[in-house]
């Protein structure tokens, strides 16, 4: 993956199709373990720097590393306005978790994300409110008979 010469001087809609784009273009990572540090729970800076080292040494990404990507692409956009979004399923025993990054722009809402399922990732940016889009991601895991333990939105970043 590779981003288009110039991204950080694109417009806000150019940017965001980008980034989508760009998500997409990474390989979903199969395997349990990580190819970088992905515990949430550091200061913004090292997420920051971690998501620049994914961008210069692409590897194989889970859902969270395309969160740090997000993060990391939209930081400094203006009326940008981003939300952590993460899902706990139950499928027959084994349980499973998920996180996107919700995106309001303007009056809209999308997702930025990355999983084996096209429903459970990226979503465009055509939204009203945040209820509207956790319903659709909610259905979609109802469509691959997954059980919705939990959805938690996190607090704007």
């Amino acid at each position: 993956p590779q981003l288009p010469n110039n991204f950080f001087k694109f417009p806000a809609p150019a940017r965001l199709k980008a980034i989508q784009h760009y998500i997409n273009s990474f390989e979903y990572k199969q395997t349990p373990t990580t190819s970088f540090n992905s515990h949430k729970f550091r200061p913004l800076s090292r997420i920051m720097d971690t998501a620049k080292m994914m961008i210069y040494s692409p590897q194989p990404i889970k859902c969270v590393e395309a969160v740090f990507l997000a993060l990391y692409l939209t930081a400094g956009m203006q009326d940008v306005e981003r939300i952590p979004l993460s899902f706990k399923t139950q499928e027959d025993d084994k349980v499973h978790q998920h996180i996107v990054l919700l995106v309001r722009y303007g009056d809209k809402y999308g997702a930025f994300g990355i999983s084996r399922r096209t429903d459970l990732m990226n979503k465009e940016f055509d939204y009203d409110n945040i209820s509207s889009i956790v319903e659709n991601y909610k259905r979609a895991y109802e469509n691959h008979m997954h059980t919705v333990l939990k959805i938690r939105i996190g607090l704007p970043v």
